[in-house]
């Protein structure tokens, strides 16, 4: 009876070496993983930072825009004499 069960202990620790490589594998590229998007929240935080400073350009321009639109009205209501 022990030479049928022999072989396949054997085999199951075979696979059990087997599987405990493919664990170590996949660990390591878990590691991976965690440290490479680490890096991206890092990036997409700086650029957050960096859209709010353009968000924040948008509206200084759209102001300039608006200022710059009513000095050409006032001149031209000065220049048809509007006003």
């Amino acid at each position: 009876m022990s030479e049928v069960l022999e072989p396949n202990v054997r085999d199951v620790r075979e696979r059990l070496i087997k599987c405990e490589a493919d664990i170590a594998h996949i660990r390591s590229d878990v590691t991976e993983l965690k440290s490479e998007f680490k890096e991206m929240r890092h990036d997409f935080h700086g650029l957050s930072r960096r859209l709010e400073d353009l968000r924040v350009d948008m509206i200084k321009l759209r102001v300039w825009s608006l200022g710059m639109q009513a000095a050409m009205l006032g001149v031209m209501a000065r220049g048809f004499h509007w006003i």
